[in-house]
């Protein structure tokens, strides 16, 4: 009986199975009546959506609470501790970027930088900034009122060595000095005697290395300096303007002439002797390529290399390397884990994280330009053509518009071979040409009509005076109105789908490289017929173009 029992048993398992299913399904039950507890706790207290909520409302109240303090998570060493000190009142992220732009740009999403809160990185980082500059004017202000002298001779006098003090109280206020220093960490960027585009790929690579390095990036334009970017832009998360002046001491040491070139490896920085200790200067004004590559293989959390404390580093330079740093083992898992972003999309992204274009220059790109590039049905072609400075600026050579059309002939060979390969039956195509020529841009349009969109009215001059024959245009209000145009058509650029870049030029490649498009660059030089081997299907990789001229 035993035996026919266990066969029984196990060939007719109902007790058994009943009981197994009848505790599956109580655990079931169970784990159901809990899941569905937490989701309610998480909605009562606003830790998910309510599916009931709009999703602008949801929008708005996380910018609420987003604008007031919040922990940092991004804040190391010196940096972190600066940032326990911010004052949690303070808006820790400004405007962000206006509709018209989020929608005329969709590259900013792209970016996760909008519309609505950004990246978890901008947060922190616009946390740690406002904390570095909430402490430069706490101590700015204390050593004022101390002493009666101004801000940075009071902070100079502070870390001098000598004093009519008591040893005592020296000490005690050289150690206060001292620690007030190091809550105060910057990399100022001071524009070069250089181009537009030249100051935005040197900008966008000193804000990773301040990011990378838990610095405030700030930027301070001498008096006898080209305007910097801040003049065709509003700040769209923190403010980047240097909370203080400079002291000539400092900016006597820098590059004097366009030309110079550094000695100095790109990261490294020289200490300033006393009684600016503080300071540091970083230059990378024309270095060379080979030089350049160490900013693809070094750690730079450690930047100025040996001198990363230092507390302040005044960096000019009008060449980038940001398509060089994302790709930099110690910190590529860093650029697109946290920041979201590629070796493709960094430059972009960095822009973008500096730059909302300003009321000056929607006003002037925003219907006439940005708008008609936005259609979706017509293919957009972007041609930009670099002449030299000494054809555009200073009128050296007497070209005529027929001989400017046949030294630009490759182009426009290009842009057919692109338009009949990538358009569609039908399809309305538009050439957007931008040129240091306004007679050639004349000229183009008189021969192409409409199929051209190009600013042929623009007076064109150069953001460097030394660059303009007319002393006139070196009135500030003319080199800030160029800077803005400059920024227009750059941004207007890079809304083309296809670019078709002069290969000695920044300033195509600017444009084509905030476009965050993926073979779209086709390199040629004026006079070069070298466009059928180009185009349309050997587009420049982008190692290769990030690497060339001014770099990326």
């Amino acid at each position: 009986m035993a035996a026919i029992q266990r066969n029984r048993s196990f060939t007719e398992p109902g007790k058994e199975s009943d009981a197994f299913s009848s505790t599956v399904l109580s655990v079931f039950k169970w784990g159901l009546l809990l899941t569905i507890t937490g989701l309610v706790l998480l909605l009562k207290h606003g830790a998910l959506p309510s599916p009931c909520t709009p999703g602008s409302f949801l929008r708005q109240q996380q910018q609420q609470r987003h604008m007031v303090g919040m922990p940092s998570t991004a804040g190391a060493g010196a940096g972190a501790g600066a940032a326990s000190g911010a004052n949690n009142s303070l808006p820790l992220l400004l405007n962000g970027f206006s509709e018209g732009v989020a929608e005329a740009f969709p590259q900013v999403e792209h970016c996760g930088l909008g519309p609505g809160i950004p990246r978890q990185w901008m947060q922190s980082y616009a946390q740690l900034h406002a904390a570095v500059r909430s402490a430069t004017f706490a101590s700015s202000s204390s050593s004022s009122s101390s002493s009666g002298i101004p801000p940075y001779d009071a902070r100079s006098s502070n870390t001098s060595s000598s004093s009519s003090s008591s040893s005592s109280s020296s000490s005690s206020g050289s150690s206060a000095s001292e620690e007030s220093w190091q809550q105060q960490r910057y990399l100022v960027s001071i524009p070069h005697l250089s181009g537009t585009a030249d100051h935005i790929i040197g900008l966008v690579t000193q804000f990773y290395l301040a990011l990378l390095g838990q610095r405030a990036f700030t930027a301070f334009t001498p008096p006898d300096h080209p305007p910097g970017l801040a003049a065709a832009c509003d700040f769209p998360f923190f403010n980047w303007t240097h909370p203080e002046q400079l002291p000539d001491t400092l900016l006597a040491a820098l590059p004097q002439q366009a030309t110079s070139r550094t000695d100095m490896a790109p990261n490294a920085a020289a200490i300033y002797p006393e009684p600016y200790q503080h300071y540091a200067l970083h230059n990378m004004v024309n270095p060379l390529d080979r030089d350049l590559e160490l900013l693809g293989t070094a750690d730079m959390a450690d930047f100025p290399v040996g001198n990363a404390s230092v507390p302040v580093v005044l960096s000019t330079t009008n060449r980038g390397a940001s398509y060089t740093l994302s790709r930099n083992p110690h910190h590529k898992e860093q650029f697109w884990r946290e920041y979201g972003m590629r070796p493709e999309t960094a430059f972009m992204c960095g822009f973008w994280s500096l730059c909302s274009p300003n009321a000056a220059v929607q006003d002037q790109y925003m219907e006439k330009f940005w708008q008609p590039l936005q259609r979706p049905e017509t293919l957009k072609i972007g041609i930009q053509v670099r002449f030299g400075d000494q054809l555009a600026f200073l009128h050296k050579a007497d070209m005529s518009p027929a001989a400017l059309m046949t030294m630009a002939a490759p182009y426009f060979e290009c842009a057919t071979a692109l338009e009949e390969a990538f358009s569609a039956q039908g399809q309305p195509v538009v050439w957007y040409i931008i040129s240091d020529s306004g007679t050639f841009r004349k000229a183009a349009k008189d021969m192409y009509g409409e199929k051209v969109l190009t600013d042929d009215e623009l007076q064109l001059m150069h953001v460097a005076c030394h660059l303009n024959d007319d002393p006139s245009l070196c009135k500030d209000s003319k080199l800030q109105a160029a800077v803005q145009h400059a920024v227009g058509e750059m941004l207007t650029f890079s809304l083309t789908d296809y670019h078709i870049i002069t290969q000695s030029s920044g300033f195509g490649r600017v444009g084509a490289w905030l476009s965050g498009r993926w073979g779209n660059i086709f390199e040629l030089a004026p006079g070069a017929w070298d466009a059928a081997r180009v185009c349309p299907r050997r587009p420049t990789s982008p190692k290769k173009s990030a690497n060339h001229w001014s770099r990326i």
